[in-house]
């Protein structure tokens, strides 16, 4: 396929139109780029005057843009799903019966009719490894992971646009170094110093002669600040030897200052805590006040048998009294 302008005064991403055509039509000219093994997996494609039908237009005219995003997460989603691959497949199957060029059906057309058995072996390819749908990966992040246990604090991240908690675990001794340990897996090394920091200063937990060990359960790495004030909890619940009482979860970036700070999608991490039957959700203040109705209506509406509590702070030394 190829993105063309088609309006020369529309604005950006719009006047740009869908096409479909052979790389055979007259005028393309495509010249493959040799590496210095000698072997060419790249072309380079010149289009001199090609004219292509307006049959060959996918969607509207000047909508192409959003054809293609559609295209793009038709892909992604094939890929990381082969379960969902196969349904869609089946569907497409279908469509290519009912479908006729010509007077005949799609599925009677040699060329679709590969490209459809090509699909075919790599979905089938994809279920025989194993690959399967996770419905509910907090779930299965959380499985195993033991309550009343000091140093355990449950953190609800973003993997891409989906809401995910993971346990983050952390383990304190007496250190017998000048330097004592600082070691972490699955967390960002300079981050993590900085939060230790910031716990010290801010909200007075003495940890100079401590070695401190962290990790995030499951094998997860979480780079992202939201993590923040699940690994404070877990840190401090560590140092004072005092677990998190009930099933309770944390979100929030936290500042040099100590204040935290709001993060992406508050809604949409609450109802994955709400899903899995927490009790308490930590969050920070200012996304509570912004997301106040929403987040209201969400525990309101949810019927799962259980009162989940959100307790917004604006402080990493509301932690202590929590």
């Amino acid at each position: 396929f190829c993105l063309v302008r088609t309006e020369a005064d529309a604005p950006v991403h719009k006047g740009i139109s869908y096409l479909l055509f052979s790389m055979s039509t007259p005028g393309i000219d495509v010249r493959p780029l040799v590496d210095m093994t000698g072997t060419a997996n790249f072309n380079e494609v010149f289009f001199t005057d090609v004219r292509v039908p307006r049959s060959q237009i996918v969607g509207k005219p000047g909508e192409g843009w959003m054809v293609a995003n559609a295209t793009l997460s038709h892909e992604r989603g094939m890929l990381g799903d082969p379960d969902a691959s196969h349904a869609r497949l089946m569907r497409v199957a279908e469509i290519m019966q009912r479908e006729t060029i010509g007077g005949r059906p799609l599925i009677d057309s040699p060329v679709f009719r590969d490209r459809l058995v090509a699909l075919q072996a790599r979905v089938f390819a994809m279920q025989a490894n194993g690959l399967s749908d996770v419905a509910n990966p907090s779930a299965l992040f959380l499985e195993g992971m033991k309550s009343g246990v000091e140093g355990s604090a449950v953190s609800i991240s973003m993997e891409g646009t989906r809401p995910l908690l993971v346990e983050i675990q952390s383990l304190v001794g007496k250190s017998t170094l000048a330097t004592p340990r600082r070691t972490v897996t699955g967390l960002d090394q300079n981050r993590f110093s900085i939060l230790l920091a910031v716990l010290e200063r801010r909200a007075g937990i003495s940890m100079g002669m401590l070695d401190i060990y962290a990790n995030v359960a499951g094998g997860l790495r979480l780079s992202e600040p939201a993590s923040d004030l699940a690994i404070a909890a877990s840190v401090l619940s560590s140092v004072i030897e005092t677990p998190w009482q009930g099933r309770v979860a944390f979100f929030g970036e936290v500042g040099l200052s100590g204040e935290i700070r709001a993060t992406t999608n508050p809604v949409g991490r609450v109802q994955e805590a709400l899903k899995l039957g927490f009790d308490r959700v930590y969050m920070p203040k200012r996304n509570f006040q912004l997301e106040k109705q929403a987040l209201q209506e969400l525990v309101k509406s949810e019927s799962t048998g259980h009162d989940l509590q959100l307790y917004p702070i604006e402080h990493i030394k509301e932690l202590r009294y929590g």
